[in-house]
């Protein structure tokens, strides 16, 4: 499985021995970062493995500062109702408020947390060819943006984990980034 299945990756990582969780919630492995997909098989035979690793965090809190919406809390709890991954991504319903003001410019997810963390500056960028955008993707403009059709946003994120905050919940995130700008204008 590899982010397709309803399994606790990052707790099954930890206990693995594979890092640790950070204060932004993501599995930490050490000289590697937080930037990655968790993978998994389950297999019916035992095999050895590490236990689990202390936290690394230490009194760090980037990730907590870099938090645009103030979902990691000092005691490094999550509040997943006021992530910004968790209302672009995987809300249904309408966006909470003031979750508009928090995006900014970002239509599917956030990662700032991710982006500050200090240890993901071992992490190295990838140049797995089916894990480069597509092309179309690049292009895309603020107009086709506004005007994306069912049809264009089945091809442009096949086989994409976009597809997770469905067709509706993108187009959702489009409008209140839009009309959030609109806003701005007219002040």
């Amino acid at each position: 499985f590899c982010d397709s299945a309803p399994i606790l990756e990052r707790y099954w990582a930890v206990q693995a021995g594979l890092g640790w969780m950070g204060k932004h919630h993501q599995l930490i492995v050490p000289k590697a970062g937080s930037m990655f997909f968790l993978g998994e098989l389950f297999l019916d035979i035992e095999l050895s493995f590490d236990k689990p690793m202390e936290s690394h965090c230490g009194n760090c809190r980037a990730c907590i500062e870099a938090c645009p919406s103030g979902a990691i809390q000092l005691d490094s709890s999550l509040d997943a109702n006021k992530c910004l991954s968790y209302q672009t991504i995987e809300n249904r319903g309408e966006l909470a408020e003031g979750v508009a003001k928090d995006m900014g410019d970002m239509l599917y997810g956030c990662d700032r947390c991710l982006r500050a963390c200090p240890w993901n500056r071992f992490s190295k960028p990838n140049d797995t060819p089916e894990l480069q955008p597509k092309t179309e993707l690049l292009e895309m403009t603020r107009d086709k943006w506004m005007n994306l059709s069912v049809e264009n946003y089945q091809k442009l994120f096949k086989k994409s984990a976009v597809k997770r905050a469905k067709y509706e919940g993108l187009m959702r995130n489009i409008r209140a980034i839009a009309s959030l700008s609109k806003n701005k204008n007219k002040e």
